[in-house]
């Protein structure tokens, strides 16, 4: 009787189910500063707030799929809850052991697909998740978050786009600090995107487990100042080579959908981390926990280490006897360098191979072969930079050569 008892008073905190006209579903954080509320009365929505304080208010989450739409009104028809406790141990990660703790809500809808929601002391996340063994062909996802203020930001702009095309771009943005309603309407933004809220709070709209999918860009909503919705990449069709050094498959057709779903796929999580304090930024779990889990079954290989990179420091080497340049002296230099200063690893960055052939050497002033035995001898190791487009060319083929090579 007393496990029964526990097992209702449980499920009354995790989720509050008002009366059919409210329809309110909500699931509470570990240490119940943080609640997340998910409403279908006139369609789906979700707000999160953290004691008083409203993080988001009610905002948008919706599917639109070639057959219908996933976020109609009163499209729940049944919610279940649990609790997460497990222990996680990282491949490579800031810490050797991960304590995972959430409250989790699991919304059935009617229409075909699920409503994941979690609740960590530090963010809330939801996703959708496919029920259906056929295919399911993604037209758009409309998902918002409405601010309950002209808050400032930390805005990440896409400012770089290659070839004009709008969503074809390296992801390597500046912050530009501003009030919400300042954002530049015509310009879109990757995540992580931060809000300073009161108390100290910042709220960072992220996401997290993308496979399948095209990556989430966010842009000011030209009817409310306070919110943000999102823009998705539509399928590439035709590609042709192009853009910064010819790094990039540049589309010049686009389907009019952003994605095809796997049978029973689940989506990415849209996240929203909720900190008082800045350090909680750097010390979060919370989208690792997320992430799938490691799929290698043997990870004995994978030996993280800091590097010497020349992306980052150039090769303006000063007071040396010899000419800096991308060389093999240089190089060597910086095995040096690393080998002084605890540094596990140099990274050879774009210029030892030829722009189409990964297994051939384009600089007849840089022997990898050599740095490789330099390193070897110096007891550091040798990363080589590929572009993606070479590498998947045949990736299996140019990983053994470089492998037996001794290449790290």
């Amino acid at each position: 009787m007393k496990t029964l008892f526990r097992t209702i008073l449980l499920t009354a905190c995790l989720v509050s189910v008002s009366s059919a006209e409210a329809k309110d579903y909500v699931v509470k954080s570990p240490d119940g500063h943080l609640c997340a509320t998910v409403n279908d009365d006139k369609a789906l929505t979700w707000s999160i707030r953290r004691d008083e304080v409203t993080i988001l208010k009610p905002s948008p989450i919706s599917i639109v799929t070639a057959s219908g739409k996933w976020g109609n009104s009163r499209c729940i028809s049944k919610a279940a809850t649990r609790q997460i406790k497990r222990t996680v141990k990282p491949v490579a990660y800031k810490r050797a052991e991960i304590n995972e703790q959430c409250n989790e809500m699991t919304l059935s809808c009617r229409g075909g697909f699920d409503v994941i929601v979690r609740a960590y002391n530090d963010g809330c996340a939801y996703r959708f998740v496919s029920k259906t063994t056929k295919r399911v062909r993604i037209v758009n996802e409309e998902t918002g978050f409405s601010f309950a203020g002209d808050y400032q930001s930390f805005v990440p702009y896409v400012n770089d786009n290659r070839g004009g095309e709008r969503y074809c771009y390296s992801f390597e943005s500046y912050y530009d600090e501003q009030p919400l309603s300042k954002m530049f309407t015509d310009s879109l933004a990757i995540t992580p995107l931060a809000v300073c809220m009161p108390q100290g709070i910042k709220a960072v709209v992220m996401e997290t487990a993308v496979e399948n999918y095209p990556g989430m860009f966010v842009k000011r909503d030209t009817k409310n100042a306070n919110c943000l919705t999102t823009e998705f990449a539509p399928l590439p069709l035709e590609t042709v080579v192009g853009g910064f050094d010819r790094l990039n498959l540049m589309p010049v057709k686009r389907a009019d959908y952003i994605a095809d779903l796997s049978p029973r796929q689940a989506l990415p999580w849209r996240l929203v981390l909720v900190t008082t304090s800045d350090i909680g930024l750097l010390n979060t779990d919370t989208p690792f926990c997320l992430a799938p889990d490691c799929r290698v079954a043997d990870t004995s290989w994978i030996r993280p280490g800091k590097v010497a990179w020349d992306w980052w420091n150039d090769w303006n080497i000063s007071g040396v006897d010899f000419r800096a340049g991308i060389n093999t002296r240089t190089y060597k230099y910086y095995i040096d360098f690393a080998q002084k200063n605890g540094l596990e690893y140099i990274i050879v960055d774009e210029g030892w191979s030829s722009e189409e052939d990964l297994l051939t050497y384009s600089n007849d002033e840089l022997s990898i072969p050599e740095l490789v035995a330099y390193g070897k001898e110096r007891g550091g190791g040798v990363i080589l930079w590929s572009s993606w487009r070479n590498l998947i060319k045949d990736t299996e083929r140019n990983m053994s050569h470089y492998k037996a090579a001794g290449v790290k």
